[in-house]
C-alpha cells in the first residue's frame, strides 16, 4: 500500500473544485480558481476579515431570499384564491346561460305558437274573401244572364209584329226562323252546362288546396314528434352504452384476474416440469455416463455457469447504482459551486495567483522572473508578510542593468512602494552606466520617468539628462507621426522639463538648450550667466540633485507626495450616498483632503475656492445661481488651478438651471460641445486618443452601467484634446487649457456615482476600473 502524505494530500486540495468553498475568478481571461476558507483565513488576517463580510452580506442576502419567498407564498395563495373565485363566477355565469337560453327556447316556442294561429286566422280570412268573390262572381252571371233574356224576348216581340204583317210574305221563312230559334236554344243550354262545369271545377279546386295545406300542417306535427322522439332514443342509447362499457370494464377486471390466476397456476406448472426435466436429466446422465464422477463434474460445470450469470447480473446492478451516486454527486458538486462565494481579481494573472495558493497550502513557491512581481502584489495585498519579504529579496538579488525600466514599471503599475524605493536606491548608485546609453529613456513611461526625474541622489550631469529628454521628445514624434518641429518636442517634453535644473549647468549646456527652443532666452539670463566665448563652457561634475525648484508645478508635486493636495467637490446633489460615494473614489489614489459643497444653496466665493489646488464638479438639481457659477469657476481657472467638470447635467442642453452657465462657457474655456443627455444603452471604453495619458493610469476597461449616462458630443474645440472615446464613437475624456498661464478644465462624459449605491447595476460598474478614472483626472488636473 501506497502511504499519502500530508504535503500531497494538501495538493490535491489546490485548486480543487470538488472540495473548495471559494470561487476565485483571476486575471482579465476571468479564468476560474478554487480554494478554501479554513486554510486562507490561517494564512493571514486580510482573508480572515475578507470571508466574516462575505458572510454577513451572504446572510443579508439569505434573509432577502426568505422574504422574497414568503411574499411570492403569499402572491401564489392570492394568486389561487383569485382563480377559485374566478372558477366559481365561471360556474355561476355557465348556469346563468343555461337559464337564458331555457328562457329563450321557451320564448321562441312561444312566438312560434303565436306565429301559427295568427297564419290560421289568415288563412281563414282569406276562405272568406274568397267565397265573398265567387257569390259576387255568381250574381254578376245571374244579371248578365236576365239582361240577355230581355233582349232576346225584346227581339222576339218585334220578330212577331213583323212576322204579322209580313206573313205572307215570309211564310216561306218561317220554318227557317222556327229552326233559328231552337239552335238559339240549344246554344243557351249549352252555355249554361259549361258554366256550370267552370263553377263545380273552381269549387272542386278551392277544397283541394284546402285539403293539402291541411296535410303540411300534419305533417310539420308529425316531423316535430319524430325529432323529439329521436332525441330521447339518443340519450337512453348513450345512456346504455355508458351502462355497457361499465359492465365491460367489470367484466375485464374479472377476466385480467382469472388470467392472473392462470398464469400463476401455469408458471406453478411450469416449475414442476422444470423439476421433473432435471431429474429426467440426471438419469439421463447417469445412464449415458456410466461413472457418476463425470456426471457430476458436468453438473457442477453448469452451476458454475449459472453462478457466473448471477454475479454478472449483481455487477450490471452495482454498476447502475454507482452511476446513479455519481450523478447525485455532480448534482451535490453544482449546488456547492453555485452556494461558493465569488471573488474578483482581475489585476493578478492566473499563474502568479496559482504560486500563492501553493504557497498557503505548501510552504512551496513556484515561480517565472516574469510573475515575480505580480506575487510580490498579491502577497502585499493580501498580507501574506513571508512570501512578501521573499518576493523583494528575490527582486533585489536580480537586479540588472538592463532589466531595471521594466521592473520599476511592474513595480509603479502594482503600486508597490518599498519595491520602487530599493530599485530607485540601485538605479542612483549605478546611474552613470544605466543612463550613458543614448536610447535608453525613449520608450519608458511617463510615470517611471517622473520618479526618476524627481531623485536627488542621481550621478548624471544636467546636460546629458536634457539630451536623454530630447531623444525620447524626438523618438515620440516618430511614433506618433508628428514632424520633430520645436512646438511638438515642447507639448511631449512639457512634464518633464521643469525637473533639469539649469543653475547646475555650465554655458555650454545653457547654449544648447536656448538654441533648442524649449526654454526661453529670459529664463536662461536670469540665472546670472553669460553666454559670451572664453568663458566656461564645460558642466559641472556630477553632483546630488538636491535643489529645491520655484515653479509653481513642482511646488504641487511636493504637495502631492507629502499628501498636502486639497480638492472641493461642488455639487447641487442633496443625497448625502451620492457625494460620499464620489468622494471615496478621489480618495483611493492618496489624496485625503477632500471637502464638499452644496452649490443648490450657497454659492462659494474664490477666495474660497483659492485654498484649494482643484475642483470637482457635478450636478443632479439646479444650481442656486449657475451663471453665477460659471463666472467664479473661470476666474478659478484662470488663476491656474485645474477644474475637473462630470458632463451629465452640467453641460446637457436647456436643464432648467442643472446646466453650467456663464463666462465658462461663453468664454470658451470647455474642451467639447454640449449635447442632448443619452441613456438605456449600455456602453463601454473603446479607444485611448493619447497613449500612455496619465488620466488613463491603470484604466483597462469602463463600463457605465444600464443606464450609461453621457452627453451626445463627438466634436472638441479648438486647443482641446480627446484623451479617450466610448464605443459609439462619444466622448469620454478631453482636456483643454486655454493659455499657458491658466489651469487646465478635464471633462470627463459620465454619471460619477458607482453601483455600490445602485444594486442594479444601473450606474457605473465596480468591476470595471471607473475609481482609476475619476482619481486620475483629480490628481492630473491638482499637479499638471
Amino acid at each position: 500500500m501506497q502511504v499519502t502524505t500530508i504535503n500531497q494530500k494538501l495538493e490535491n486540495l489546490i485548486n480543487n473544485p470538488e472540495i473548495a468553498d471559494v470561487k476565485f475568478i483571476v486575471g482579465r481571461s476571468k479564468i476560474k480558481m478554487y480554494g478554501h476558507k479554513i486554510i486562507l483565513s490561517l494564512s493571514s488576517e486580510i482573508w480572515k476579515n475578507l470571508f466574516y463580510f462575505f458572510q454577513k452580506d451572504k446572510k443579508k442576502e439569505k434573509g432577502k431570499e426568505k422574504e422574497k419567498k414568503k411574499e411570492k407564498e403569499k402572491k401564489k395563495y392570492k394568486e389561487k384564491e383569485k382563480e377559485k373565485e374566478k372558477e366559481i363566477e365561471k360556474e355561476k355565469r355557465k348556469v346563468k346561460k343555461k337559464e337564458s337560453v331555457k328562457e329563450n327556447e321557451k320564448k321562441k316556442y312561444k312566438e312560434i305558437e303565436k306565429e301559427k294561429e295568427i297564419e290560421k286566422e289568415r288563412e281563414k280570412r282569406k276562405e272568406k274573401k274568397k267565397e265573398i268573390v265567387k257569390e259576387k262572381e255568381i250574381e254578376k252571371e245571374k244579371e248578365i244572364e236576365r239582361k240577355k233574356r230581355k233582349e232576346n224576348e225584346k227581339e222576339i216581340v218585334k220578330r212577331k209584329e213583323n212576322e204579322k204583317e209580313n206573313e205572307k210574305e215570309k211564310e216561306k221563312g218561317k220554318r227557317k226562323e222556327i229552326e233559328r230559334q231552337k239552335r238559339i236554344v240549344k246554344e243557351k243550354e249549352k252555355r249554361k252546362e259549361i258554366e256550370r262545369k267552370k263553377r263545380k271545377e273552381k269549387e272542386k279546386e278551392i277544397v283541394k288546396k284546402k285539403e293539402i295545406e291541411r296535410e303540411r300542417e300534419k305533417r310539420k306535427e308529425k316531423k316535430k314528434e319524430i325529432v323529439k322522439e329521436n332525441e330521447k332514443k339518443k340519450y337512453k342509447e348513450i345512456v346504455k352504452e355508458r351502462e355497457k362499457e361499465k359492465r365491460k370494464e367489470i367484466v375485464k377486471e374479472k377476466e385480467k384476474r382469472k388470467e392472473q390466476e392462470i398464469e400463476k397456476k401455469k408458471e406453478l406448472e411450469r416449475e414442476r416440469e422444470r423439476e421433473k426435466r432435471k431429474e429426467k436429466k440426471k438419469e439421463i446422465l447417469k445412464h449415458y455416463y456410466k461413472n457418476e464422477e463425470k456426471a457430476k463434474s458436468k453438473i457442477k460445470y453448469k452451476q458454475k455457469q449459472r453462478v457466473k450469470k448471477k454475479e454478472n447480473e449483481k455487477e450490471k446492478d452495482k454498476s447502475k447504482i454507482k452511476h446513479k451516486q455519481k450523478q447525485k454527486y455532480k448534482k451535490k458538486l453544482n449546488e456547492n459551486k453555485n452556494k461558493m462565494t465569488k471573488i474578483l481579481i482581475p489585476e493578478i494573472e492566473p499563474p502568479a495567483f496559482l504560486s500563492v495558493l501553493r504557497f498557503i497550502y505548501l510552504r512551496e513557491l513556484v515561480y517565472t522572473k516574469d510573475h515575480v512581481i505580480e506575487i510580490l502584489y498579491a502577497s502585499d495585498k493580501f498580507g501574506i508578510m513571508e512570501l512578501k519579504n521573499f518576493c523583494l529579496a528575490y527582486v533585489q538579488q536580480h537586479f540588472s542593468i538592463k532589466s531595471i525600466f521594466l521592473t520599476l514599471e511592474k513595480a509603479i503599475a502594482y503600486r508597490q512602494h518599498e519595491l520602487i524605493k530599493k530599485l530607485m536606491k540601485y538605479l542612483e548608485k549605478k546611474s552613470y552606466t544605466i543612463l550613458s546609453q543614448s536610447n535608453c529613456l525613449d520608450e519608458l513611461s511617463s510615470q517611471a520617468l517622473l520618479i526618476i526625474l524627481k531623485s536627488k541622489n542621481l550621478f548624471i550631469t544636467e546636460h546629458k539628462l536634457f539630451r536623454l529628454l530630447l531623444s525620447r521628445g524626438k523618438f515620440q514624434c516618430l511614433r506618433n507621426g508628428d514632424k520633430t518641429n520645436k512646438k511638438n518636442l515642447k507639448r511631449y517634453l512639457k512634464r518633464f522639463l521643469p525637473y533639469i535644473h539649469l543653475d547646475l549647468m555650465g554655458i555650454k549646456g545653457l547654449k544648447e538648450i536656448s538654441s533648442s527652443g524649449l526654454f526661453d532666452l529670459d529664463v536662461v539670463q536670469n540665472k546670472g550667466l553669460s553666454i559670451n566665448e572664453g568663458s566656461e563652457y564645460e558642466d559641472q561634475p556630477p553632483i546630488n540633485r538636491g535643489l529645491e525648484r520655484s515653479r509653481k508645478t513642482l511646488k504641487k508635486r511636493i504637495k502631492l507626495l507629502k499628501n498636502e493636495i486639497k480638492v472641493v467637490v461642488l455639487s447641487s446633489e442633496s443625497r448625502e450616498q451620492y457625494k460620499q460615494n464620489v468622494i471615496e473614489s478621489i480618495k483611493s489614489r492618496g489624496i485625503q483632503q477632500v471637502d464638499s459643497i452644496n452649490v443648490s444653496k450657497k454659492m462659494p466665493t474664490l477666495e474660497h475656492l483659492l485654498n484649494y489646488d482643484s475642483v470637482f464638479l457635478f450636478s443632479c438639481d439646479p444650481f442656486k445661481d449657475p451663471v453665477q457659477m460659471g463666472d467664479i469657476l473661470a476666474d478659478y481657472v484662470e488663476r491656474n488651478r485645474g477644474l475637473v467638470i462630470c458632463s451629465i447635467f452640467a453641460m446637457e442642453d436647456n436643464q432648467f438651471g442643472r446646466n453650467i452657465q456663464g463666462r465658462i462657457v461663453t468664454d470658451a474655456f470647455l474642451p467639447m460641445v454640449t449635447g442632448k443627455l443619452i441613456s438605456h444603452q449600455e456602453c463601454e471604453l473603446d479607444q485611448l486618443q493619447i497613449i500612455d495619458h496619465p488620466i488613463m493610469n491603470q484604466v483597462l476597461g469602463y463600463n457605465g452601467g444600464k443606464l450609461s449616462y453621457r452627453i451626445n458630443s463627438k466634436i472638441i474645440k479648438s486647443d482641446s484634446k480627446i484623451i479617450s472615446r466610448y464605443k459609439d464613437g462619444n466622448i469620454l475624456a478631453a482636456e483643454k487649457r486655454k493659455e499657458d498661464d491658466f489651469g487646465i478644465v478635464v471633462v470627463l462624459n459620465i454619471w460619477p456615482i458607482s453601483d455600490k449605491i445602485s444594486t442594479n447595476g444601473n450606474y457605473w460598474l465596480t468591476s470595471t476600473d471607473g475609481t482609476f478614472l475619476i482619481a486620475n483626472a483629480v490628481e492630473y488636473a491638482s499637479i499638471v
